[in-house]
């Protein structure tokens, strides 16, 4: 999913509490995780906002780096 959209945040919810499938997920490239049954909705709402926030800080980190990379010669600013 994040190959065709990397802008949007990902959320993975999954029936089950493993802890390093959590991991996996995140290390992919979602911003967060969560076990059915196991939120309500004042945590689900947390979750997205989180989620959003994070996506947009690293989009924000990328775009840095890359303009910076590119002021130093290592790749054209619109690749």
């Amino acid at each position: 999913m994040q190959a065709h959209a990397p802008w949007l945040p990902i959320v993975v919810m999954t029936a089950f509490d493993d802890h390093t499938l959590a991991e996996t997920a995140v290390r992919e490239g979602a911003q967060d995780y969560l076990v059915k049954g196991q939120f309500n909705h004042n945590i689900l709402v947390r979750t997205i906002r989180y989620a959003i926030e994070r996506q947009r800080l690293m989009a924000n980190l990328y775009y840095q780096t890359r303009e910076l990379r590119a002021s130093e010669g290592a790749f054209p600013a619109g690749d």
